[in-house]
């Protein structure tokens, strides 16, 4: 609930005094060492992201050209659509593509 009650409070000051504010919700985020161990079977919806991607759309939502209030899901995978704050921000989690690319290469053994 508090969560909820903060993006309300930065929604209110928005429209107060026309600053813009970014929320961003990223999924279970993991360092990596979970994230090389990561079953997306086994998280809700299939959905989680790398810290460090995590850290990039932070850096990224300091400095992005918004208007108005924004929220913005992270995620690199599963059946959460993260495809505003690749727009908003330019954001591309880039752990997600280096996973991939290992699965694809256990799967060609």
């Amino acid at each position: 609930m508090s969560k909820r009650v903060a993006e309300e409070l930065c929604e209110g000051w928005t429209a107060r005094t026309g600053i813009a504010t970014v929320i961003l919700r990223p999924v279970i985020t993991l360092a990596e060492e979970q994230f090389a161990r990561a079953d997306p079977t086994r998280l809700d919806y299939g959905a989680f992201v790398h810290v460090d991607d995590v850290a990039t759309a932070v850096a990224q939502a300091l400095s992005a050209p918004v208007e108005g209030h924004v929220r913005l899901i992270l995620t690199a995978a599963g059946d959460v659509d993260a495809t505003r704050a690749r727009e908003v921000l330019d954001w591309q989690p880039k752990h997600v593509v280096a996973r991939r690319r290992r699965l694809r290469g256990l799967r060609a053994r």
